[in-house]
């Protein structure tokens, strides 16, 4: 079969027919409508099936998100996630269409509401690329239990007109319940030559597009510390990082740590935290411009030696940048 080309309703036919097929799924697929398990055929046993979502970009039905919990997928969210991709071991359907009643019509054969189109593919070589795709994809995700659903709220998610990291962090800190988020000013921008050689051997881990855009920006999506350091920082632990030079701060992303152990840096006594960068937090974009005024803020209302900085004071130079 090689390669064909679906559109229409043959899209949803072809995707019931391989999960008929298949107990184990890898479905990157960002947006999750309403009776998406019985849209596709899912079944009842989801142990095998692995989910990457955008659970906060606004698409997802949370009733979608939780019967796939209960029927055991594991699920996991990816900021800004935007692929449509259902992958199995012998074929993959790569398209425009998420799991939706737009997107691939209803559980009754009522039709897609929107015009999509995909292909469908059984080469080897494509489906061992598509594999590793996934797997890069799966390792920056967010686990999404049921208490991520609960605090999933439709209504707050993505929009035209949702306000920026700032302003939540100034107006909605309930956004962020359950999050493992901290505020930190790491002191020391300096990476040894030890370090960035062992980024080298490590850095295939990564996906291209991220490994080039930390490239292109100058940076390395790790903290070098020492291993007592290294063991208070659980992998998913989401920094809100600054750097401080003198009595200046400036913003410096919002960094997730990955899974997996510290790497060591020989002869140096260091480790390495391996850190994925994430674009916004629960649907919410850091605009830069914003970020670092509200650094210049924050580093008025901390001290110096404070590494962990407090919500008070977050709050307190969010609300004053907004107000200026």
């Amino acid at each position: 079969m090689s390669t064909r080309f679906l559109q229409g309703d043959g899209i949803l036919v072809a995707i019931r027919e391989a999960n008929a097929r298949h107990a184990k799924r890898s479905l990157g697929v960002a947006s999750w409508g309403a009776d998406a398990v019985e849209r596709l055929c899912l079944g009842q046993d989801l142990n095998d099936t692995k989910i990457i979502c955008d659970l906060w970009g606004g698409g997802c039905d949370p009733q979608a998100i939780i019967a796939l919990l209960k029927g055991g997928a594991k699920v996991r969210h990816v900021e800004d996630f935007h692929a449509k991709t259902y992958l199995y071991n012998d074929q993959v359907v790569i398209g425009s269409a998420n799991a939706s009643r737009a997107g691939l019509g209803g559980a009754d054969g009522t039709a897609p509401t929107r015009t999509e189109a995909a292909l469908l593919c059984d080469e080897r070589a494509v489906l061992n690329e598509a594999q590793e795709w996934f797997r890069v994809a799966w390792k920056k995700g967010s686990p999404v239990d049921m208490a991520a659903v609960e605090a999933y709220r439709p209504s707050a998610a993505a929009s035209t007109g949702r306000p920026s990291l700032l302003h939540a962090l100034a107006n909605e800190p309930e956004l962020f319940s359950g999050l493992d988020l901290v505020v930190t000013v790491y002191r020391d921008a300096w990476t040894s030559e030890a370090a960035q050689a062992v980024w080298e051997t490590i850095k295939g881990d990564y996906g291209d597009d991220d490994r080039r855009a930390y490239e292109r920006d100058g940076d390395m999506p790790f903290y070098e510390v020492t291993p007592e350091v290294a063991a208070s920082s659980p992998p998913g632990r989401i920094y809100l990082d600054l750097t401080r030079s003198g009595k200046k701060l400036a913003y410096n992303g919002i960094w997730k740590v990955r899974s997996g152990r510290p790497k060591p840096v020989p002869g140096t006594g260091s480790v390495l935290v391996m850190l994925d960068r994430l674009p916004s937090l629960r649907g919410r974009k850091a605009q830069n411009a914003e970020m670092q005024s509200f650094a210049k803020a924050l580093a008025k209302r901390v001290d110096e030696a404070d590494l962990i900085l407090p919500h008070d004071a977050v709050t307190a130079a969010a609300k004053e940048v907004l107000a200026d």
